[in-house]
């Protein structure tokens, strides 16, 4: 023991009580009075860059149990579009929507399709604040890394606290640990009854055997996310007085709430069958094909809980809902024991960086068993997959990318197909396309549910069949990059005020993408547009989403890294989906269209060495659209003042 972990640096225990002790705090209840990317890092949706100060001397990968000759340099120093965006719902190409506060309920405002396999209970409203345990990322470094980053606004309790760590320790272990805490607590500048707070949790163990033939990934997450629901405002806040606040508004709830926990276990580990090269945690893995098999076991237990402890007086707001006035409960509990076998050919190139040219060949077989406690039904389902997935790169500039897979046991006929083509026109740029096609089953939530153990509804609805193309074109020289993309959805499935349907008409959604960078010196304007046609009235999408950024970049002192800007976004004018919190649902309605709006956000980024900064003024539109508010949801506005924040983010090495 004291050989492994003799040289525990003191920022690992620093770091280590710290975020274990705020995630413990979670447990003392939350006070109830009175949410195709922009790359994936290991802790959200920020662009993966290469910094090169870093990688000239200790560099830096990350990797996922999945596939772990896929390492990627990691480095998060620079100033670039995401480093002021401490929500992850703006932490990507494509913003989504919310409730008007960070962190809350999010829904995507362009289209693109989820990934589907088997069972589903159907809740993903706050899917970009989970950190799953095959999220948790592996590194291959040669010192201890620490990342810190904190942001907090106009009040304390409105705060972000990010922790990224990893080092090796002896006897080819590697410790990674990842915490994310994003709370808007305050009451001076939130809605009633609107807190958030969101906490994620990753660790991982990465062992290595000596003569490299035995790999084990170990990854334990723990995810939970407590928010309370208003409902939305009753009707907007006449702002009169010095002291005005938006906590004196009317809202539709006093006292609901949500609390989502989420916890998991996931062990991955790979024999080599032929003889590897010695690996040691820093180096890359060798460029000749390795032939291995590989084990998953994951277990995950999941609860899902709304609750109005007085209901009666919303009578009204519930609805066909209000099944007891003395309370209302919506439980479910959903445990998921998973076991999957793989057959592997990989043969990993470095012509084009770590894991870029990777040739590989995999079948799998999977086993879950899930068993659901929907208050106060019980029951329980076995699954069956197989599949395969297939890569390679014939050509330096030509990578292609197939998988496969077929439900033959529970969700049984449930299959997916996907498909990728890259091809690199040296400096000119790119060419993309994709190709997805999926059958799915509905989800839980869509064929029943219960509210305070009584039913609501029972559906029997066919699967669904959603079929995805997508092409993108690069053009580096110009900084022009042009897309399209087509989905068609049939026997598509939505929810309305009077609860699920189904349509037997095809719904179409057409798209096109642009992305242009303009350059003037060292002031710089970066903007991108979507455009998005959709067929039938069943799905809700603005005709037009824009992004625009304009900044100034570069030194000042000569030492000091700096980026100047304003960011704005918009969306046509259209009748946006309204969210309601007891089924966790984006549901149709047709009472209230979102206004066209360009929310402007102000910020100052500064870089020394190690250290980053960022001052932020966020809805600086406020100050002259004339007491318009920012709506993205249908009652849910952003609060009527623009709002400061600032924050820091520090990386350490020992």
């Amino acid at each position: 023991m004291r050989r492994m972990f003799g040289h525990f640096p003191a920022s690992l225990g620093i770091i280590v009580v710290l975020a274990l002790s705020g995630f413990s705090a979670q447990g003392q209840g939350f006070p109830t009075g009175p949410r195709s990317s922009a790359g994936a890092g290991p802790s959200g949706q920020e662009p993966l860059v290469l910094d090169k100060e870093v990688l000239d001397t200790f560099p830096i990968y990350f990797l996922y149990a999945a596939n772990p000759e896929l390492a990627v340099a990691f480095s998060d120093s620079l100033l670039d579009d995401f480093f002021h965006q401490y929500d992850p719902v703006r932490k990507r190409v494509w913003d989504y929507k919310n409730l008007g506060v960070p962190g809350s309920a999010h829904q995507a405002l362009v289209y693109e399709p989820r990934m589907r396999r088997g069972f589903d209970p159907g809740f993903h409203q706050y899917d970009l604040y989970l950190l799953p345990a095959e999220s948790v990322p592996f590194y291959r470094l040669q010192r201890a890394y620490t990342n810190l980053g904190f942001n907090r606004g106009a009040e304390q309790n409105n705060s972000d606290f990010t922790v990224q760590f990893s080092r090796n320790f002896a006897n080819g272990l590697n410790f990674s640990l990842d915490y994310q805490r994003l709370g808007q607590l305050g009451t001076a500048d939130l809605f009633p009854n609107q807190r958030v707070r969101n906490t994620a949790l990753g660790l991982g163990f990465w062992l290595q055997a000596k003569n490299g033939r035995y790999q084990g990934f170990f990854a334990y997450a723990d995810n939970k996310l407590e928010h309370d629901d208003n409902g939305g405002i009753v009707e907007e806040p006449v702002r009169e007085g010095a002291f005005f606040t938006p906590n004196a508004t009317d809202v539709y709830l006093d006292n609901a709430g949500t609390r989502h926990r989420h916890q998991e276990i996931l062990y991955t580990h790979y024999l080599n069958l032929g003889k590897r090269d010695t690996l040691a945690p820093d180096s890359l893995p060798p460029a000749r094909r390795i032939w291995r098999v590989s084990h998953r076991i994951g277990y995950r237990s999941s609860t899902y809980t709304f609750f109005d402890p007085s209901p009666a007086a919303d009578a009204s707001y519930y609805g066909l809902f209000q099944t007891d006035n003395r309370g209302l409960r919506h439980f479910l509990l959903h445990n998921k024991l998973e076991n999957q076998f793989r057959l592997q050919s990989v043969k990993p190139s470095r012509a084009a960086g770590p894991g870029a040219g990777d040739r590989r060949l995999e079948l799998h077989l999977t086993h879950v068993a899930h068993q659901i406690n929907q208050e106060p039904v019980d029951s329980s389902l076995q699954e069956i997959f197989i599949g395969a997935d297939w890569a390679a790169a014939p050509l330096p500039a030509l990578q292609l990318e197939a998988q496969a897979q077929l439900g033959v046991l529970g969700s049984i006929g449930d299959y997916r197909v996907k498909g990728r083509i890259k091809t690199i026109l040296g400096d000119w740029g790119g060419l993309e396309a994709l190709f997805l096609n999926q059958l799915y089953s509905p989800t839980l939530v869509q064929e029943s549910f219960y509210v305070t153990q009584q039913p609501v509804w029972g559906n029997a609805f066919k699967k669904t069949l959603e079929t995805n193309l997508q092409g993108t074109l690069f053009l580096s020289k110009w900084g022009l990059e042009l897309g399209g993309a087509y989905h068609l959805i049939n026997q598509a499935i939505y929810f309305d005020t009077a609860g699920w349907r189904q349509t037997g008409v095809p719904v179409s959604v057409s798209q096109l993408f642009v992305r242009k960078h303009l350059r003037l010196w060292k002031i710089h304007n970066e903007n991108q547009w979507v455009v998005q046609a959709v067929s039938g009235d069943v799905l809700r999408l603005p005709l037009l989403a824009g992004k625009h950024s304009l900044y100034f970049s570069g030194k000042l002192f000569k030492v000091l890294d700096t980026r100047i800007g304003v960011d704005l976004r918009y969306t046509s004018a259209y009748s946006s989906d309204y969210y309601f919190p007891l089924t966790g649902q984006f549901q149709l309605q047709d009472r209230a269209q979102i206004p066209f709006y360009p929310a402007a956000d102000a910020y100052f980024n500064i870089r020394v060495t190690k250290f980053r900064a960022f001052v932020k003024i966020e809805n600086i539109s406020s100050n002259w659209m004339g007491g318009q508010l920012f709506y993205q949801t249908p009652d849910y506005p952003w609060p009527p003042v623009s709002g400061f924040r600032i924050g820091i983010k520090w990386r350490l090495s020992d």
